[in-house]
């Protein structure tokens, strides 16, 4: 026999004790509808237990307990599968529902995600939609034994909550609530260090009075027109004095360039003109003598 099957209703059941409430050992099955939506009810418990100021919607659904001990089919009207209850004004809500394999994708023949919004926003917003607001509630029978764990189960050896005791397991000890050590918020300016983040220099025009434009001052030197810059449109380290030197240098560059190039061009041609011929070898005479003594002297072309 397994510990455990489906949900663990005891577990469940001692977690909802100290809200009076209780899920029951029936197995219930079928298809119903809430408003417009319909949706199926598949391998479900019912509840057992629910504060009478609270709402519980039933419904008419197929007992499949009582299908599988004894294979016949037994339909029950008003089973109790869902309850909405608001626990005082000041606190929160809690909702019971009997089924999730309409949300769950192993088990899914029939969604039912519109019932988990309308209970959504029951629990967050305290909006009752109008589907369940028309609802009709219904009693719960007396509440009679509840289910109870199986004799000589193993669950605490699987289970984090229930702890390993000799005899009855006993449930372990709520962990405590962490509690979060807030850092202290500093501007990135002041805590980010010099290397990452510098101030940014920027002319104050406020103090500088009003702008005033300026004619740009054309000089005229050795009948070239030259026209002044203001120091504030010059990069640091650059004066006038140093403007004009340097568009002085760039002919007098050119002109020195252009003399090498001549220099060079006159000097390779003038080698090439004094350059002596070339006298044919001792080699080539011997062997043309010798011609000349065997066949005689070639007419010449």
């Amino acid at each position: 026999m397994p510990d455990t099957g489906g949900s663990n209703i005891p577990a469940l059941n001692d977690l909802l004790a100290p809200l009076g409430m209780a899920f029951s050992d029936n197995v219930y099955e079928g298809m119903y509808s809430i408003g417009d939506h319909q949706t199926h009810f598949a391998s479900g418990t019912s509840i057992a237990k629910f504060p009478s100021d609270g709402l519980i919607i039933g419904r008419s659904l197929k007992n499949q307990g009582h299908e599988v001990l004894t294979g016949e089919t037994k339909t029950q009207d008003d089973v109790p599968i869902l309850g909405l209850h608001q626990q005082n004004p000041t606190s929160g809500r809690v909702v019971l529902y009997g089924d999730s394999n309409c949300v769950d994708s192993s088990h899914l023949q029939k969604e039912c995600f519109w019932l988990l919004e309308m209970l959504l926003q029951y629990t967050s917003f305290s909006n009752l939609p109008i589907d369940l607001s028309d609802e009709s509630t219904i009693s719960l029978p007396p509440s009679g034994q509840l289910p109870e764990r199986m004799e000589g189960n193993h669950l605490h050896r699987y289970s984090k909550v229930l702890d390993s005791h000799l005899g009855e397991p006993k449930p372990r000890p709520l962990p405590a609530c962490p509690h979060l050590a807030w850092a202290k918020g500093e501007p990135l300016n002041i805590s980010a260090p010099s290397n990452l983040y510098q101030h940014q220099k920027l002319l104050s025009v406020m103090d500088a009075g009003p702008m005033v434009v300026k004619q740009p001052n054309v000089q005229q030197r050795s009948g070239i027109a030259v026209e002044r810059v203001d120091d504030w449109e010059l990069p640091p380290g650059m004066s006038h004095s140093n403007q004009l030197d340097n568009s002085n240098a760039y002919p007098l560059i050119a002109f020195f360039s252009t003399v090498l190039v001549l220099v060079f061009f006159f000097v390779h041609v003038h080698k090439r003109k004094t350059r002596p011929k070339r006298r044919k070898g001792p080699r080539l005479k011997r062997f043309t003598r010798l011609q000349e003594r065997f066949y005689g002297k070639f007419p010449s072309v």
